[in-house]
């Protein structure tokens, strides 16, 4: 486990694990080796209700967050998977988030382009996305 530090973040930790049945596993689930950018897809063992719910949990505690009004909205650089979860959520929880909105921020001569999901309402937050 590393300590890490980012200019202009918080500190965070970085676990690596060095084990082939660790790593076959993941395979398994589909999460891509190397670069991971066009590559996501969301894991055909979550798409039932209730793993999936778990799935966009971790998804919304890693790239994601509450706002104060209650919206939940997702952050990430991959427009396709947040396409995939959008209609996932949809489909599996009735919950309705925007289509992928994009944003970006020029850093020196590089331009960074990320996009977002958002639920419409403080309803959609009620409709159990969080339940256990």
């Amino acid at each position: 486990m590393y300590n890490k530090q980012r200019r202009g973040r918080k500190d965070w930790l970085e676990v690596e694990v060095n084990s082939a049945v660790i790593y076959a596993y993941f395979h398994f689930l589909g999460l891509p080796i190397g670069k991971k950018y066009g590559k996501l897809n969301v894991p055909s063992v979550v798409l039932t209700e209730n793993l999936f719910r778990k799935f966009l949990q971790g998804l919304i505690d890693s790239d994601g967050y509450i706002a104060k009004d209650h919206r939940i909205i997702i952050v990430q650089k991959d427009r396709k998977f947040l396409n995939q979860v959008r209609e996932l959520c949809s489909e599996l929880l009735n919950v309705r988030f925007s289509v992928p909105g994009p944003n970006s921020k020029k850093v020196g001569n590089k331009t960074y382009t990320w996009y977002y999901i958002q639920t419409f309402k403080a309803d959609d937050w009620e409709s159990g996305i969080y339940k256990t």
